[in-house]
């Protein structure tokens, strides 16, 4: 008998357990609300804390625990004066490193007589003719074997690539 009555006591708290559940699923659907929206709840955002940012100091330490060193920290020094000393400056002459120079050939016309030499700067194919500068090289003679170049009071033979 007491079991009996201790199955129809939780069968009833089951059931009004589902009840409970099922009707806060079901009542949004068939209530309605009588709240009046206006233009000024819409626009007007609403507050946001902004949490202020922690900063704090690292501290490195002087020992490195993996290799065991000691390390002394670096001491900035800060001079007295801010003004800017000038100092003498021996202007040297960089001497200008020639390029990458391949003599390709030559073309001469029938009815030009100077020649017309097809020269690779740095990879770029290039068309020059004698007493023609580029990039600060000037050519001297186009032969048909080579040519002669100068830069700075310099002059060099290039031969004809292959």
């Amino acid at each position: 008998m007491q079991k009996k009555q201790i199955n129809t006591i939780l069968l009833i708290t089951v059931a009004i357990i589902w009840l409970v559940v099922i009707y806060k699923f079901v009542a949004p659907f068939f209530t309605t609300t009588t709240g009046i929206i206006t233009a000024e709840t819409l626009v007007t955002p609403s507050q946001i804390k902004i949490k202020k940012k922690d900063s704090f100091q690292l501290i490195i330490p002087d020992r490195d625990p993996f290799l065991d060193k000691t390390y002394q920290p670096i001491v900035k020094v800060k001079t007295g004066s801010k003004k800017s000393v000038k100092k003498n400056k021996i202007k040297t002459k960089s001497l200008k490193t020639w390029p990458k120079i391949q003599y390709v050939g030559f073309i001469k016309a029938a009815k030009n007589s100077n020649k017309l030499a097809l020269v690779r700067f740095d990879g770029k194919l290039k068309r020059v003719r004698i007493n023609q500068t580029y990039d600060n090289i000037k050519v001297l003679k186009i032969e048909d074997q080579q040519l002669l170049l100068s830069m700075e009071n310099e002059t060099k033979i290039f031969g004809l690539q292959q």
